[in-house]
């Protein structure tokens, strides 16, 4: 009876999540709800409600377990800017985010790593549970099959990429000179795009930290600035992309009086990097998270890869629910088994970026060999949980 009840819980039954993302939501609704809902994650720390906080460019969502007030939010949840779901509702929504299903752009390459860091992070501040754990487990494993048979790891963009795009596209001429503020993983990717659409510009990274400015320029084959050089580098820069965490804006209307004429913006930041008075500009083009979205929804789907996404979906959700509500398999025995899925995608993840493989076959070749090694491993053990003779007595 407790496995059972534990199990239950471990899934869909105790699940909420509250949040609010781009596509019922804009950029300055998202700002001001960040606020609100760092306040609801302390409330949840502070009443020791098992939780974990998922932070990105176009979402900022909180799943919990447990009882957890949300008078503070209730207006909101009335007229829409957040939304909140629980039990199988919550659970399908998760499974849809972390697919990459429910981002701007349809399967994007950064969402899974961002829920893995976000699990991991609950897991190091002691707010997830055996419970949530195995939730982030399964849903994660989940979501990366249904990945795979929609292809998307070998045909998706990231959200930076899309913004590259955009920014090319509003740039008169082709942009030499483009500097980067920030270091960490958005301004990564969005190096990384730049250096792949853009080969022939000289990217310079600025950032509060030189050692993280100088790792990234080298990666991305620029070069490292001083944080104190910022004004000068943007009033000779063709193209400037700002991607950094801060709370405020870092780059304001006055540090833009001396510019290069058809200077392009682009802020990734939430909240905004770049002060938006400098929209009002002339000869200036500032684009942000919402005119990505907006690019987004106007380009034609691919129809294929959403069709499969979308029947991959509520097959996988089966899946999930049919392994909770089996009673026949000791708890132990299910988490051994989850926790050697995450343990094979998380090494084969490791080893591919190691050797730099990016081909999908070549990668899925790698995931399929970890989990099989896994597996034999483990299967002793399995074995023996289930009360079975082992073939060598």
């Amino acid at each position: 009876m407790h496995s059972t009840k534990f199990l239950r819980m471990h899934a869909f039954d105790g699940l909420q999540q509250l949040g609010t993302a781009h596509d019922h939501a804009d950029l300055a609704t998202r700002e001001r709800l960040a606020p609100v809902l760092r306040a609801l994650v302390i409330t949840a720390r502070t009443l020791g409600v098992p939780h974990v906080e998922l932070a990105t460019c176009h979402r900022h969502e909180l799943y919990w377990t447990g009882d957890l007030p949300l008078d503070t939010v209730l207006d909101d949840l009335a007229e829409g800017s957040l939304r909140h779901r629980t039990g199988e509702s919550a659970a399908a929504h998760f499974l849809a985010v972390a697919s990459g299903r429910a981002s701007v752009v349809l399967g994007e390459t950064e969402i899974l790593g961002q829920v893995r860091r976000a699990w991991h992070a609950a897991q190091e501040a002691g707010t997830s549970t055996a419970a949530l754990d195995g939730l982030f487990e399964r849903v994660v494993a989940a979501a990366r099959r249904v990945r795979r048979a929609a292809a998307f790891e070998a045909t998706a963009d990231s959200a930076a990429a899309s913004g590259i795009r955009l920014a090319l596209q509003h740039a008169a001429v082709r942009p030499r000179r483009v500097v980067l503020i920030g270091a960490g993983e958005a301004a990564r990717t969005a190096a990384m795009a730049v250096r792949v659409q853009a080969p022939w510009a000289q990217i310079m990274v600025v950032a509060r930290r030189p050692d993280r400015a100088m790792a990234l320029a080298e990666d991305a084959a620029g070069e490292a600035h001083a944080w104190s050089e910022l004004v000068e580098l943007v009033g000779r820069a063709d193209l400037v992309i700002a991607a950094t965490g801060a709370r405020s804006p870092i780059l304001l209307a006055s540090h833009l009086r001396a510019r290069r004429p058809g200077l392009v913006l682009l802020d990734l930041g939430v909240p905004r990097n770049i002060e938006p008075l400098v929209r009002n500009f002339s000869g200036v083009t500032l684009l942000d998270l919402d005119d990505i979205a907006r690019h987004e929804a106007g380009t034609p789907s691919d129809a294929h890869r959403t069709a499969a996404c979308d029947t991959a979906l509520p097959r996988e959700l089966k899946r999930l629910q049919r392994a909770v509500d089996d009673p026949g398999l000791p708890v132990v025995l299910r988490v051994l088994h989850s926790r050697g899925d995450s343990v094979a995608e998380s090494m084969a993840e490791a080893l591919c970026e190691r050797l730099g493989l990016a081909d999908a076959g070549a990668r899925e070749a790698v995931y399929e060999a970890m989990r099989q090694a896994v597996r034999q491993a483990l299967f002793p053990a399995s074995r023996a949980l289930r009360g079975e003779t082992l073939p060598n007595g």
